[in-house]
């Protein structure tokens, strides 16, 4: 059971797929069956990515926000925001009650995606977790502390030109082109949900 005194924060981690091959007509688009993703390789390759230190937790959701989700709203259709906040809405509720390093979202996010099958979904432009700390200090310290291991200085520069967008490293995107079946590309966002 979670204490009263834990902060929790969604941060999304903004991705790009790389449909080179899909759209040069050497392959086929891809698709992915959530059903055979092994979602606990996605926390430890996350977890990697980002070490918590500060004890700080992070926990993933079984499910992932795809492209077609994120075009839907970009001109605003469904009165819904691009960012997806409605996403990590339903994910902070779960992680209240799921103290798993894999939280089961599959029922609650149902309604939030623009295609209903999990079974043959676009691969993610969003990957949504969940960050719990003793205190908002240490959440917000963790949050800054992501920064370097997205190729960001700790501290944005105010002239420095897209301060938020980062660089994955490529182990990381190796891994998660195992995980998903298909490859990423580098740029990615981190973003608060």
């Amino acid at each position: 059971m979670r204490r009263q005194s834990e902060f929790q924060i969604v941060c999304g981690l903004w991705l790009s797929p790389d449909f080179s091959d899909a759209l040069a007509g050497r392959k086929e688009p891809p698709w992915v069956n959530h059903s055979n993703v092994d979602f606990s390789a996605l926390h430890r390759t996350l977890s990697d990515l980002f070490p918590a230190g500060l004890r700080v937790e992070i926990q993933v959701p079984n499910d992932t926000i795809d492209q077609v989700a994120v075009h839907v709203r970009q001109d605003g259709r469904r009165g819904r925001s691009i960012r997806c906040e409605d996403f990590g809405t339903a994910l902070l509720q779960a992680a209240k009650r799921e103290h798993e390093s894999v939280i089961d979202v599959r029922e609650s996010w149902a309604p939030l995606h623009a295609l209903k099958t999990r079974s043959k979904a676009p691969p993610p432009a969003i990957f949504p977790f969940v960050v719990t700390a003793p205190h908002f200090d240490n959440a917000m310290i963790w949050v800054a502390s992501t920064r370097p291991s997205l190729g960001l200085p700790a501290v944005p520069y105010p002239d420095q030109e897209n301060k938020y967008n980062g660089t994955l490293p490529t182990a990381f995107t190796q891994r998660l082109g195992k995980i998903f079946g298909v490859p990423y590309e580098p740029m990615c966002v981190l973003d608060c949900m």
